[in-house]
């Protein structure tokens, strides 16, 4: 009979083939959770892997699917049927995914267990940075003296700048914000505005294990903050141009309204990709 049971390490390599790196680095937070299906051999059957979102919300919490594989000998309804059983027990109310491979057969077994499946566009959009370094915004080169690479903090300085984004409701993509190391983030492509030597604004872009420049949060106050955002943009922009190839991806995900607005200024008629969503109610 094939066990279920929660993957504890997954920086092990035999994970790491089915998780891919990034994945597999994140189940060390508290956020991400996997679960996995073995034989009596120790045979992988199947994996199901997602993250919890809306933390600091009890009655909003939410789990985003971010893989689901099974092979031949998978239960894959018992899978669901754990992964349920966790969930409901951490809170969550509803669960969602955006995948842009997910087989016919694994559409079929989500389907059968409740999710509600659709086409849609992506949330993300993936630009080549040789096009975010042609915006009309990265045309000049300098940057004011109040615009400062993450790399020129402290630890105490960037703390506190990450817990002046929390006291006004701003995580950004990431729920664990505050317990993310500096290190985590490209320091010298994230910059932050500096006013009566304090982080007042801040924008932390994030280097995948894939390659990938991700935007990770993008966050400014005051009367000057349309200013300070533009200035750490072009900050940012510059200085990846001037460190990485221009084929680097850079992903874009519209994660809401003011960043869909954003983003669709900045690249009018850009469209991401057509993926499978899925939604199923946990209650």
């Amino acid at each position: 009979m094939n066990r279920i049971r929660a993957i504890e390490n997954g920086s092990n390599e035999k994970y790491i083939r089915i998780l891919g790196a990034e994945l597999s680095d994140n189940l060390g937070r508290d956020c991400y959770e996997a679960l996995e299906e073995c034989d009596e051999d120790e045979d992988i059957k199947s994996v199901l892997a997602w993250r919890l979102k809306n933390l600091s919300s009890e009655d909003k919490i939410e789990a985003q699917l971010e893989l689901f594989v099974a092979g031949e000998g998978a239960d894959a309804g018992a899978m669901l049927g754990e992964y349920h059983k966790r969930a409901t027990g951490e809170g969550v109310g509803k669960t969602v995914f955006e995948m842009s491979m997910l087989p016919g057969d694994i559409q079929k077994i989500l389907a059968d267990n409740g999710f509600e499946l659709t086409k849609k566009e992506s949330v993300d959009l993936l630009e080549p940075l040789s096009s975010v370094a042609l915006l009309k915004l990265a045309k000049k080169k300098t940057s004011p003296s109040y615009i400062k690479p993450v790399s020129e903090l402290d630890l105490l300085q960037f703390k506190r700048g990450i817990t002046n984004c929390m006291f006004s409701g701003r995580y950004g993509l990431e729920e664990d914000l505050p317990d993310l190391p500096m290190e985590w983030f490209e320091m010298d492509v994230s910059c932050c505005v500096i006013t009566d030597d304090k982080v007042s604004s801040l924008f932390l872009v994030r280097m995948t294990k894939g390659g990938i420049l991700m935007p990770v949060l993008l966050f400014s106050q005051g009367i000057d903050a349309d200013k300070y955002m533009l200035e750490m943009m072009r900050f940012a922009i510059n200085a990846a141009a001037s460190k990485y190839p221009g084929d680097t991806q850079v992903l874009l995900r519209r994660h809401d309204s003011k960043t869909r607005k954003l983003t669709d200024y900045l690249f009018p008629g850009a469209k991401g990709k057509t993926v499978i969503c899925g939604i199923r109610s946990e209650k």
